[in-house]
């Protein structure tokens, strides 16, 4: 396995990439994590791309830097998106030239989930799928779920724990509200994903708003996004 970390930049904003691929097989597909600290520092998911990394797909995480940036970048914000779909897109793409133009996946888990979900509404022509851990589908309402009408014949793995239900709360740094809970609106948001034609495993966890279960379910979510298209476990 061949790790390289570098930076990806446009004129607003930049963020330290980590790029994990075979290093024999040049990769032609990328799945793009946000939240690279919970990922790789807090879960260890590093030790598991290694037994992940198949020949054509390279995985890379996007630093968050802290918490009040994660607030400000995952809910839906348009120049994050457009700055993760070129800039960082075109970096490694530029470091990684045998990667595609399309057919990549992209995931996140809570703020980052929503993130990646915004993600594959803005660039449906390059992202197929988006593995959503715990997706903050309560923002402002639910308005992703309501704004997602070019979503078509995509991939979404969606997951949340049974015991997810807190709301009328708010979020700190930033004091963000949440409204509804975490387990009603994923299940809404997949529900909808499904009813546009979309390819949807929603999955519910014994457990509440933990790094515990998303770590475990990693790789079962990350083999199901992999597969080619209609097929199923």
């Amino acid at each position: 396995m061949a790790v390289e970390t570098f930076m990806a930049s446009n004129q607003a904003l930049q963020r330290e990439i980590t790029v994990y691929s075979h290093d024999r097989e040049p990769p032609t597909r990328l799945f793009l994590f946000l939240d690279a600290e919970f990922y790789l520092d807090r879960m260890g998911i590093a030790e598991k791309v290694q037994s992940q990394l198949h020949k054509d797909t390279a995985f890379a995480f996007v630093a968050h830097i802290d918490n009040l940036h994660r607030h400000r970048d995952y809910i839906c914000s348009p120049s994050f998106s457009a700055f993760a779909g070129n800039a960082v897109l075109g970096e490694i793409q530029h470091r990684f030239p045998t990667l595609h133009d399309t057919g990549h996946l992209v995931g996140g888990l809570s703020l980052s989930g929503l993130a990646a979900a915004h993600l594959l509404e803005v660039f449906p022509e390059r992202f197929d799928g988006a593995l959503c851990q715990s997706g903050s589908f309560w923002w402002n309402d639910e308005w992703l779920t309501d704004n997602m009408p070019r979503t078509t014949g995509k991939r979404l793995y969606i997951s949340v724990g049974d015991k997810e239900t807190q709301k009328g709360i708010s979020h700190q740094p930033s004091g963000m509200r949440q409204e509804v809970s975490q387990f009603d609106s994923c299940t809404r948001f997949a529900e909808q994903m499904k009813i546009q034609g979309n390819e949807v495993r929603l999955k519910t966890f014994h457990a509440g708003h933990e790094m515990e279960p998303w770590e475990t379910e990693w790789i079962e979510a990350v083999d199901w996004m992999l597969l080619p298209k209609n097929r199923h476990f």
